[in-house]
């Protein structure tokens, strides 16, 4: 699953291909620390959308902090599939 996910297989692809649910492989992943790009991106988008509603300097600081780990995660995958 791992593997899936760091070559860009989304989790719905992954369910059909194993026969497990959905659910679990997201649990498995997140539990591992690996997300499929589209989670990553998703992820961004809602912690780019939550700054401009954040009022606190604390709130700012730590979604953008959330945002640039996602992006670093992105880097890294697009460099592993790069060496394959």
């Amino acid at each position: 699953m791992s593997n899936g996910a760091k070559g860009g297989e989304s989790i719905t692809d992954m369910a059909g291909k194993l026969g497990l649910d959905y659910k679990v492989i997201q649990t498995y992943l997140w539990q591992s620390g690996t997300l499929p790009w589209q989670g990553a991106k998703s992820i961004i988008t809602r912690r780019l959308r939550s700054v401009k509603s954040s009022r606190k300097q604390a709130d700012r600081h730590r979604l953008v902090e959330d945002i640039k780990e996602q992006v670093d995660y992105l880097c890294y995958a697009a460099k592993e599939l790069q060496t394959r």
